[in-house]
């Protein structure tokens, strides 16, 4: 079971029978232990198992508690039941990380369940967790069913063999720090979605939001901009330091994790789908909603098991307001062209971003091959021009369009949110601006095709002769209503 995992403490344990977590900076706590049963360092950590006197047998790895035998079932039944109940029927399941075997040992209770398929890179982990934890684990080591892997999670789900292959899969991993940093961020959702199925559920483990509440605010958004729906819910796990943990959850094109049968209640804020959304940007004078619905007659549908429902909806004019429809439909059409073209430019930036990681993948794989490094090198400085003309890469906090000058995608959002304020209808001026906006957005967006027709081409090209994997490219998706 994994728990955030920072540098190990320099204090490591206070002495031979109390053993002493130091997760959060500012916060400890101790366990008393009865018996050290193993203490050894793996290639990758130092882990122990201890029984101890208030909660079970305990496993540390680098002195974070991973799993207890009194409350290990409070994260494990909560990461694997709930997407498999809600998907119903489950087949194939992958799990990341998990070496001591109790989601896969939950996963397995499902008769349906015909593969569980466990990636953990330290196969030390699984060994002494079969050991030591046989209470937790034992039916699982014996099911025909499983199949263990000592691998490099983020490595097998970009494999050939796993493209569309799980209905389910879960991520029991640990904080973005050290070898754990692969299995956050954009390159392993994209992952995650390659490997799912239609219809399939992903959870992760996503901190403690008393102490980690940035990791969860970055998840969500990474995953937001892979798939369409996607959250959050929570479980309580007393030997876990902060409280309550928090899980996230998205789905490739399933219904959204815990929607109960009967009365669902859905507000529509009468806007339309907003641009694809771009993670860790701050801008200035900007709005990356979509355009307000103008009034008229619309539908509602409910699709269920195939079958859609729909309803009529009628948007009625404020009275308040002297605008013609007409001029009502002009500030819409251009509001949405501004909308349509931010989306082609945000889409953009996160294609880039996605190549820049898989160059750098590419480069820790050419494994001293200097050709195909120093190509690697100058795609990505060639491509990282073209970036800095569509976004600004250093505006990340609120304060930071101060500093920096604010790019094209900037530009067209605070279009939009000029154009969509109140009720009137464009100026000559804002449409000019358009204009001019949307010939430089064709221009650079033409130029991003060619270098994935051309320069990415002949780069997946070289890297292919090596035998290296070659580079694809996830268009995003937009989220909202």
């Amino acid at each position: 079971m994994a728990r955030p995992q920072p540098q190990p403490s320099k204090t490591g344990l206070s002495s031979s029978k109390l053993a002493t977590e130091r997760l959060h900076k500012g916060y400890a706590r101790s366990m008393e232990i009865t018996k050290v049963l193993a203490d050894e360092r793996s290639q990758y950590q130092q882990i122990r198992i201890s029984d101890t006197v208030a909660n079970g047998r305990v496993m540390t790895l680098d002195d974070i508690v991973q799993i207890t035998s009194r409350d290990e079932s409070a994260y494990a039944d909560m990461l694997t039941h709930l997407p498999m109940l809600e998907h119903g029927k489950v087949e194939r399941v992958m799990i990341v990380g998990g070496g001591d075997l109790s989601i896969a040992d939950e996963a397995l209770k499902h008769k349906g369940v015909k593969e569980v398929v466990l990636v953990d890179i330290d196969g030390r982990v699984i060994e002494l967790c079969k050991k030591l934890f046989g209470e937790i684990n034992a039916k699982a080591f014996r099911d025909k069913r499983l199949k263990l892997e000592v691998a490099d999670a983020f490595e097998y789900l970009g494999r050939k063999s796993s493209r569309n292959r799980f209905d389910l899969i879960i991520a029991d991993r640990p904080d973005p720090v050290g070898p754990g940093k692969a299995l956050f961020g954009e390159t392993f959702y994209d992952r995650i979605k390659y490997a799912l199925r239609k219809g399939g559920y992903a959870t992760f483990q996503t901190g403690v939001p008393f102490y980690q509440p940035w990791e969860i605010t970055e998840a969500l958004e990474e995953l937001s901009c892979f798939f369409p729906r996607s959250g959050l819910y929570l479980t309580v796990v007393p030997t876990y330091i902060g409280g309550y943990m928090a899980l996230s959850w998205a789905t490739k094109g399933g219904k959204p994790l815990g929607t109960k049968a009967g009365l669902n209640r859905f507000a529509w804020d009468m806007r339309v789908q907003g641009p694809v959304h771009v993670p860790k940007l701050a801008m200035w004078h900007a709005s990356t909603l979509g355009p307000v619905a103008i009034p008229g007659q619309y539908k509602a549908r409910l699709t269920v098991n195939g079958k859609a429902v729909t309803q009529p909806i009628e948007i009625v004019a404020n009275p308040n307001v002297k605008l013609t429809q007409a001029q009502l439909r002009e500030q819409f059409d251009l509001a949405m062209a501004v909308n349509r073209e931010l989306s082609e430019v945000q889409n953009a930036v996160l294609e880039i971003r996605q190549l820049h990681e898989k160059l750098a993948e590419v480069r820790k794989e050419a494994n001293g091959k200097d050709a195909i490094v120093q190509s690697a090198d100058a795609l990505d400085a060639k491509v990282g021009a073209l970036e800095d003309k569509l976004t600004q890469k250093l505006s990340v906090a609120n304060e930071d369009p101060l500093n920096f000058p604010i790019r094209l995608n900037n530009q067209l959002a605070s279009l939009a949110l000029t154009v969509g304020t109140g009720d009137n209808p464009p100026t000559a001026q804002a449409r000019q601006e358009f204009d001019d906006l949307k010939a430089q957005a064709t221009s650079l967006l033409a130029e991003w095709n060619q270098l994935k027709s051309g320069d990415l081409a002949g780069f997946n090209t070289q890297i292919g002769q090596a035998k290296l994997r070659q580079i694809t490219i996830t268009p995003h998706v937009a989220t909202g209503i």
